[in-house]
């Protein structure tokens, strides 16, 4: 792995704990954050991305009939104006906020070439200071998939990933193993459309209605586990990923 992939992350990190420390009044930069690119962690033990991108395998083809599944998501720690989920923690400052949409960007950029990494980082994040100084969102939603671009065609299906009686109190919620459509007929159009909303007692506020286009389906099932698809440039950028894993369907 590159010594740019790493630091990508490193950063991106440091970012989110940047953020938090308007969040919080006790914020400690662990120290491997707060080191130089000189430090022995950051040290090149690995071929460079332009090696990896010679060494990486032609894409192997996408069989006709594949099982989706969107097993989580990643919800931004506050609303796009800052305001928290839940009343009672201050509001988010525009320099907090602009930190934390930075490192969700990196992230991202790191995403396609380095998938492992980057759900491995995310679970560091949401565990971070950031997250744990804001109210969770009380997320319910929908899942759609349109196997030839259109969700109103024959083919459609729509889901439930969480309903509005039983929502996922979550930044990052589960929606665990069941949330699957089975036997879909692969497309070159085909695309997924993820609805999100996070429940209130007075007015419900909607997190972000996204589309995850065949190429980053086509990713997943690369990938072949479970794969984190940055969507935090679609809608109100409120919903930064969505997981999913994608299988060809058994006897297929």
């Amino acid at each position: 792995m590159g010594e740019d992939v790493r630091r990508g992350a490193r950063i991106a990190r440091a970012l989110f704990l940047l953020a938090a420390v308007a969040a919080t009044s006790a914020v400690a930069v662990p120290t491997a954050l707060a080191e130089d690119d000189t430090s022995e962690g950051d040290q090149d033990d690995g071929p460079s991305d332009d090696q990896d991108a010679q060494k990486k395998p032609k894409q192997k083809p996408m069989p006709a009939m594949i099982d989706i599944c969107m097993t989580s998501a990643v919800i931004a720690p506050t609303k796009a104006d800052g305001s928290p989920w839940d009343p009672g923690p201050p509001k988010a400052t525009e320099d907090q906020r602009a930190k934390s949409n930075e490192a969700f960007r990196m992230l991202a950029a790191l995403a396609r070439k380095h998938p492992a990494m980057v759900a491995a980082e995310l679970t560091t994040v949401l565990s971070g200071s950031l997250f744990r100084a804001f109210g969770k969102p009380d997320v319910f939603g929908t899942l759609e998939v349109a196997p030839t671009g259109s969700y109103d065609g024959k083919l459609s299906r729509k889901m439930d990933l969480a309903s509005k009686k039983r929502p996922v109190r979550e930044f990052h919620p589960n929606f665990g193993t069941s949330t699957c459509f089975k036997a879909v007929p692969w497309h070159k159009e085909l695309r997924l459309r993820v609805d999100l909303t996070d429940q209130d007692v007075a007015f419900d506020d909607k997190i972000a209605t996204v589309v995850v286009p065949a190429s980053d389906v086509a990713a997943a099932f690369e990938f072949g586990k479970v794969f984190h698809v940055y969507v935090g440039d679609q809608d109100t950028t409120q919903l930064k990923f969505v997981a999913l894993e994608v299988t060809r369907t058994a006897d297929e």
